[in-house]
């Protein structure tokens, strides 16, 4: 370092933290005016019905979108969070239910001492989602 001022790249070099580049980076997001949100159109308890019995007939987002115009999918998303709708990632990963008669077949094959990798070839489905859906079964986390 010189005796009349150490340059923004000589003081991260000697702490060790961070390049000249990206200090400069970090002053410009520090200097940056705040980003100015859309305000959040509250929800109304016919949105809620709406929402819930979509939910409940297992409808898949794009048709809740339709059901719920002016919305976006990480509004409802929100929504679900603050309502507790479980298995939520459900209706945003495009996978299928678990069936009654499916939890009954899991639970057979692997009592019968069938491995996760058999059942899951037999039933059509992930190896860790047979083990994580026979793990809650076994938990009692599922009515």
């Amino acid at each position: 370092m010189s005796s009349e001022g150490a340059t923004l790249q000589e003081i991260s070099f000697a702490l060790g933290i961070a390049t000249n580049g990206s200090i400069h980076k970090r002053l410009k997001r520090l200097r940056a005016p705040p980003v100015k949100r859309a305000a959040r159109k509250p929800w109304d308890e016919s949105e809620v019905r709406i929402l819930r019995a979509a939910v409940a007939d297992q409808k898949r987002v794009p048709e809740i979108l339709q059901l719920l115009p002016g919305r976006t999918i990480n509004a409802i998303k929100r929504m679900c969070a603050v309502l507790r709708i479980p298995n939520l990632n459900k209706y945003f990963a495009g996978e299928r239910w678990w069936t009654l008669a499916e939890d009954a077949e899991l639970l057979r094959l692997r009592a019968a001492g069938r491995t996760y990798a058999d059942i899951s070839t037999v039933m059509g489905r992930s190896t860790f989602s047979c083990s994580s859906r026979a793990g809650k079964l076994r938990r009692g986390l599922l009515n």
